[in-house]
Formats: C-alpha cells, sequence, structure tokens
C-alpha cells in the first residue's frame, strides 16, 4: 500500500514539473470565442477539421502519458478497501474477547471446583488409633484437587496473554482507523494537484495554439 501511494506522490511531483506556466487562460468572453491572457479574440479558428481550439483539452488528456498515468494510480489507491481491513480487524477482536471470557469462565469454574473437592477430601479423613485409615482415597483426592487448580491458573495466564494482544489489536484498529482519514484526505489532495496539473498543461498547449495560429496569420 505505501509503495503505491509512493508512486501516486512522484507521479504527481512528476507531472506538476512537467506542466507548463499558462500564458494564456481558456475564458471565452461575451462572444463565446476564446482569448488569450491579452485580450485577443481575432484569432480564426481553423475550420478544416485538423484541430480546433475546444479538441485540445480532450486531446491532452487523452495523449499526455504522465497524466494518464497519475488518473491511473489515483484509481488504483481508490480501490484500496480500509472499511474490509478494519472490520477484519473487528470481527478478530471480537473473536479475541469471546475467546478471553471462555478462558475466565473456564479458570474460574476449575478453581471453584478445586476449592469444593478439597473441602470434600479433607472432610473424608478418617483417624483409626492415631493413623488416617483412606490414606489412599485422601491422596487420590487432594491430587484430584491439585490438578484442577494447576488447570485453573493455566487457564488464567492464557487470558492474560490473550489480554495482551487484544490490546496490541485495539491499538492497530485504532491505527487503521487514523490511517483511513489521512489517507483519504491524501488522496483528496492529490486529486486537486492531478487536477491543477492537468488544467496547467492543457492552457499551456491553449496558449501555444494561439501563438501559433497568430504567427501563421502575421505570416
Amino acid at each position: 500500500m505505501k509503495k503505491r501511494f509512493a508512486a501516486l506522490c512522484l507521479t504527481c511531483s512528476a507531472l506538476l514539473s512537467l506542466s507548463a506556466p499558462a500564458a494564456a487562460v481558456r475564458a471565452p468572453n461575451d462572444s463565446g470565442q476564446p482569448q488569450s491572457s491579452t485580450g485577443n479574440t481575432s484569432v480564426t479558428i481553423p475550420s478544416d477539421g485538423t484541430l480546433s481550439f475546444d479538441q485540445i483539452g480532450p486531446r491532452v488528456k487523452a495523449n499526455n502519458l504522465t497524466l494518464k498515468a497519475a488518473q491511473e494510480s489515483l484509481k488504483s489507491a481508490e480501490a484500496m478497501d480500509w472499511d474490509e481491513a478494519i472490520d477484519e480487524m473487528e470481527d478478530a477482536i471480537d473473536a479475541m474477547e469471546l475467546q478471553i471470557s471462555m478462558l475466565v469462565s473456564s479458570g474460574a469454574g476449575e478453581l471453584a471446583n478445586a476449592k469444593k473437592n478439597l473441602e470434600h477430601t479433607l472432610n473424608q479423613i478418617a483417624i483409626t488409633e492415631g493413623k488416617i485409615s483412606n490414606v489412599s482415597d485422601i491422596t487420590d483426592g487432594m491430587f484430584d484437587s491439585l490438578s484442577l487448580i494447576a488447570l485453573g491458573k493455566y487457564s488464567e495466564m492464557q487470558a492474560a496473554s490473550l489480554k495482551a494482544s487484544l490490546e496490541s489489536m485495539e491499538d492497530q484498529l485504532d491505527d487503521l482507523q487514523d490511517q483511513k482519514e489521512d489517507y483519504q484526505k491524501t488522496l483528496e489532495d492529490t486529486a486537486r494537484q492531478i487536477d491543477y496539473a492537468a488544467a496547467q498543461t492543457i492552457a499551456g498547449a491553449e496558449s501555444l495554439y494561439l501563438t501559433i495560429l497568430s504567427t501563421q496569420l502575421q505570416l
């Protein structure tokens, strides 16, 4: 994306540097004829079909390679779908939040079960003649409780790790939204630059056209 945008900017810069300063402006007077910067409207427009004054603008736009390249680059840059990228990031954030919620719930449930199991195990301790008579059952109960505690803590650790990733994704989403606004503004500025360069190039061609006609009349 950045390479495409840099190419567009370079093309526009080249276009602006190549556009000739306007010595004449396409500003028809009340008679509807084109006039030069001096206000001269006595230039005769050829009627042999070779090239009329009104055809200069379309001819320049159709054949100026630099101008056409800038316009194509602008179209390509405008085709960038920021909304799709933003929607995908929002979907990924929603999925991450759901996964975190499930891990937190699972961890809390495992720790709660571990507490109940431990309490039940402790209540089952039976002492006969100063010795625990059901050592095997107590050992199994304690092991189950410790396993549940480990699983609960592991779920909490996973949730904490994903929360850090979630914050990073939210920052990326904010960056995408900011970049979308900046990108659109830059595209608008670039479009104005292309229009200005095209107008300058056409005005220069029109000025040259009027100069040639004036020279032919003098000859």
